[in-house]
């Protein structure tokens, strides 16, 4: 069961003729990647994040939200994709309540491996009550810097809100 959830989240998912939003290129102006984000999604200023994007918000629900965050890694510690990975499950279990790991998974990102987590648990969203939320989080090393990416929603909308998600995964390239 966790390996069937696990695959259907997998970004070589061809989920290319799946109808969703409208497509833009976002280009960093401060990393050397692109990815395509629907036209409808917001950017948000988050302190640590290069972007931030979140859906428009309906009806008072927490929208899905995806941002990359670069960290440079100094060439002499050797950061491994293994360290990359611990480093996220600690702050997950730091602010993560009542977390649970559905997927641990070496997977290609932008032709280069990478990590994959993915897991659920609870967290107050913007002064919000607590919300069951679903991260999937993507993760790679280039040239001395992290790249992860992550993708949050509520449990509610997961389901419908992974296509979007897998797109943006999918379009994710350093270039």
């Amino acid at each position: 069961m966790k390996r069937a959830l696990l695959l259907s989240l997998l970004p070589a998912t061809l989920l290319g003729s799946l109808p969703v939003a409208q497509a833009a290129t976002f280009k960093s102006k401060a990393y050397p990647y692109t990815l395509s984000v629907p036209d409808d999604w917001q950017s948000k200023k988050v302190p640590g994040v290069d972007v931030a994007l979140a859906a428009p918000e309906t009806g008072g629900a927490v929208p899905p939200s995806f941002n990359v965050s670069v960290i440079k890694v100094l060439p002499a510690m050797k950061v491994t994709l293994s360290d990359v990975r611990l480093l996220m499950l600690k702050q997950a279990k730091e602010n993560v309540k009542d977390l649970s790991v559905l997927g641990d998974a070496d997977i290609s990102v932008s032709g280069l491996p990478g990590h994959l987590l993915n897991y659920l648990g609870s967290q107050s969203v913007s002064g919000q009550p607590t919300v069951t939320m679903h991260w999937i989080q993507i993760f790679t090393l280039k040239n001395n810097q992290a790249y992860i990416l992550t993708f949050a929603a509520p449990q509610t909308s997961f389901d419908q809100d992974k296509q979007i998600a897998n797109k943006m995964f999918n379009s994710f390239k350093i270039n």
